[in-house]
Protein backbone atom coordinates (compact mmCIF):
# COMPACT_ATOMS: atom_id res chain seq x y z
CA UNK A 1 0.00 0.00 0.00
CA UNK A 2 1.49 3.46 -1.29
CA UNK A 3 -0.22 5.05 1.80
CA UNK A 4 1.89 3.08 4.18
CA UNK A 5 5.32 2.80 2.55
CA UNK A 6 5.21 6.94 2.79
CA UNK A 7 3.49 7.44 6.26
CA UNK A 8 0.42 8.79 4.92
CA UNK A 9 -1.43 7.28 7.19
CA UNK A 10 -3.53 9.95 9.72
CA UNK A 11 -2.70 12.43 7.25
CA UNK A 12 -5.73 14.81 6.26
CA UNK A 13 -7.82 13.60 2.90
CA UNK A 14 -6.54 16.75 1.18
CA UNK A 15 -2.59 16.24 1.54
CA UNK A 16 -2.72 12.32 1.16
CA UNK A 17 -4.96 13.25 -2.06
CA UNK A 18 -1.85 16.01 -3.38
CA UNK A 19 0.47 13.35 -2.35
CA UNK A 20 -1.20 10.19 -4.20
CA UNK A 21 -1.69 13.25 -7.08
CA UNK A 22 2.50 13.49 -7.11
CA UNK A 23 2.62 10.14 -7.36
CA UNK A 24 0.35 9.59 -10.55
CA UNK A 25 2.28 12.43 -11.92
CA UNK A 26 5.19 10.83 -11.40
CA UNK A 27 3.89 7.41 -13.23
CA UNK A 28 2.79 9.21 -16.13
CA UNK A 29 6.07 11.36 -17.06
CA UNK A 30 7.51 7.74 -16.29
CA UNK A 31 5.27 5.89 -18.75
CA UNK A 32 6.21 8.90 -21.59
CA UNK A 33 9.75 8.21 -20.96
CA UNK A 34 9.65 4.98 -21.82
CA UNK A 35 7.44 5.47 -24.74
CA UNK A 36 9.75 8.30 -26.20
CA UNK A 37 12.34 5.60 -25.59
CA UNK A 38 10.94 3.26 -27.89
CA UNK A 39 9.12 5.93 -30.36
CA UNK A 40 12.96 6.80 -30.96
CA UNK A 41 14.37 3.82 -30.98
CA UNK A 42 11.40 2.17 -33.71
CA UNK A 43 12.14 5.25 -35.74
CA UNK A 44 16.26 4.91 -35.50
CA UNK A 45 15.88 1.18 -37.12
CA UNK A 46 12.61 1.83 -39.02
CA UNK A 47 13.45 5.70 -40.77
CA UNK A 48 17.04 5.81 -41.08
CA UNK A 49 17.94 9.51 -41.55
CA UNK A 50 21.08 10.32 -43.29
CA UNK A 51 21.59 14.05 -41.00
CA UNK A 52 20.68 12.14 -37.81
CA UNK A 53 24.08 9.51 -38.48
CA UNK A 54 26.21 12.13 -39.84
CA UNK A 55 24.92 13.96 -36.33
CA UNK A 56 26.20 10.84 -34.79
CA UNK A 57 29.44 11.00 -35.61
CA UNK A 58 30.23 13.75 -33.35
CA UNK A 59 31.42 12.28 -30.13
CA UNK A 60 28.59 12.71 -27.63
CA UNK A 61 25.79 12.61 -29.79
CA UNK A 62 23.28 9.51 -29.50
CA UNK A 63 20.55 8.80 -31.62
CA UNK A 64 18.38 11.28 -29.11
CA UNK A 65 20.62 13.98 -29.41
CA UNK A 66 20.53 13.64 -33.30
CA UNK A 67 16.95 13.01 -33.65
CA UNK A 68 16.38 16.06 -31.28
CA UNK A 69 18.53 18.17 -33.21
CA UNK A 70 16.97 17.05 -36.77
CA UNK A 71 13.44 18.13 -35.21
CA UNK A 72 14.69 21.05 -34.32
CA UNK A 73 16.28 21.59 -37.91
CA UNK A 74 13.56 19.75 -39.57
CA UNK A 75 15.72 19.76 -42.85
CA UNK A 76 19.54 20.78 -43.55
CA UNK A 77 18.18 22.23 -47.10
CA UNK A 78 16.24 25.22 -44.98
CA UNK A 79 20.23 27.04 -44.20
CA UNK A 80 21.82 28.27 -46.88
CA UNK A 81 25.06 27.78 -44.83
CA UNK A 82 26.40 26.70 -41.35
CA UNK A 83 26.52 30.16 -40.00
CA UNK A 84 22.93 30.85 -40.78
CA UNK A 85 22.28 27.36 -39.06
CA UNK A 86 24.26 28.73 -35.97
CA UNK A 87 22.25 31.71 -35.89
CA UNK A 88 19.25 29.68 -36.00
CA UNK A 89 20.35 28.12 -32.86
CA UNK A 90 21.41 31.14 -30.79
CA UNK A 91 24.91 30.31 -31.33
CA UNK A 92 26.26 32.96 -33.54
CA UNK A 93 28.94 35.81 -31.83
CA UNK A 94 27.38 39.13 -31.14
CA UNK A 95 29.18 41.84 -29.26
CA UNK A 96 27.71 42.99 -26.26
CA UNK A 97 28.61 46.02 -23.91
CA UNK A 98 27.60 46.33 -20.69
CA UNK A 99 27.02 50.18 -18.78
CA UNK A 100 30.28 49.64 -16.63
CA UNK A 101 32.58 49.61 -19.47
CA UNK A 102 33.05 46.03 -19.95
CA UNK A 103 32.38 44.06 -23.31
CA UNK A 104 33.50 41.41 -25.01
CA UNK A 105 32.10 39.08 -28.07
CA UNK A 106 29.25 36.61 -26.99
CA UNK A 107 26.74 33.84 -27.72
CA UNK A 108 23.77 35.27 -28.78
CA UNK A 109 21.08 33.09 -27.55
CA UNK A 110 18.80 33.94 -29.78
CA UNK A 111 17.27 31.90 -31.65
CA UNK A 112 15.60 28.27 -30.47
CA UNK A 113 17.13 27.14 -27.21
CA UNK A 114 16.19 23.47 -27.27
CA UNK A 115 18.51 22.67 -29.65
CA UNK A 116 21.38 24.68 -27.39
CA UNK A 117 20.66 22.52 -24.05
CA UNK A 118 21.14 19.55 -26.30
CA UNK A 119 24.34 20.71 -27.57
CA UNK A 120 25.44 21.86 -24.19
CA UNK A 121 24.79 18.35 -22.66
CA UNK A 122 27.05 16.75 -25.55
CA UNK A 123 29.73 19.37 -25.01
CA UNK A 124 31.72 17.82 -21.95
CA UNK A 125 31.89 14.18 -23.86
CA UNK A 126 33.42 16.26 -26.87
CA UNK A 127 36.14 18.00 -24.19
CA UNK A 128 37.41 14.42 -23.97
CA UNK A 129 36.78 12.43 -26.89
CA UNK A 130 38.24 15.27 -29.36
CA UNK A 131 41.30 16.51 -28.97
CA UNK A 132 41.39 19.30 -31.24
CA UNK A 133 38.01 20.83 -29.14
CA UNK A 134 40.09 20.23 -26.12
CA UNK A 135 42.93 22.42 -27.44
CA UNK A 136 40.74 25.04 -28.37
CA UNK A 137 39.35 24.97 -25.25
CA UNK A 138 42.41 24.83 -22.97
CA UNK A 139 43.95 27.62 -25.08
CA UNK A 140 40.74 30.26 -24.75
CA UNK A 141 40.65 29.42 -20.75
CA UNK A 142 44.46 29.88 -20.39
CA UNK A 143 43.38 33.31 -21.98
CA UNK A 144 40.75 33.46 -18.85
CA UNK A 145 37.99 32.51 -20.70
CA UNK A 146 34.95 31.21 -17.95
CA UNK A 147 35.03 27.42 -18.24
CA UNK A 148 31.75 27.01 -19.07
CA UNK A 149 31.48 30.01 -21.32
CA UNK A 150 34.56 28.24 -23.08
CA UNK A 151 32.35 25.22 -23.05
CA UNK A 152 29.72 26.79 -25.02
CA UNK A 153 31.91 28.23 -27.88
CA UNK A 154 32.84 24.49 -28.62
CA UNK A 155 29.21 23.73 -28.11
CA UNK A 156 28.30 26.11 -30.73
CA UNK A 157 31.40 25.14 -33.42
CA UNK A 158 31.39 21.18 -33.47
CA UNK A 159 28.18 20.71 -34.90
CA UNK A 160 28.54 23.75 -37.39
CA UNK A 161 31.92 22.11 -38.52
CA UNK A 162 30.06 18.54 -38.94
CA UNK A 163 27.38 20.24 -40.63
CA UNK A 164 29.83 21.63 -43.24
CA UNK A 165 31.02 18.29 -44.19
CA UNK A 166 27.46 17.91 -44.99
CA UNK A 167 28.05 20.06 -47.91
CA UNK A 168 30.72 17.46 -49.09
CA UNK A 169 27.37 14.48 -49.30
CA UNK A 170 25.41 14.23 -51.68
CA UNK A 171 21.99 14.76 -50.45
CA UNK A 172 22.97 16.64 -47.57
CA UNK A 173 23.73 19.83 -49.40
CA UNK A 174 23.52 23.44 -47.51
CA UNK A 175 21.53 25.37 -50.91
CA UNK A 176 22.97 28.11 -52.02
Amino acid sequence: NREEIIGLQGVNSKRRSGVNSIFRSTEQISNMEEAILVQTQQMVRQRPIPEVALLKTIPGISDDSAIGLMLEIQSIKRFSSAKKLASFFGLHPVFKASGDGTSGIRMSKQGRKEPRQILFMVAPVSLTANPHIRKIYDEHTAKGMNKMAAIGLKHAQNPADHLRNAEKQPGLRFTS
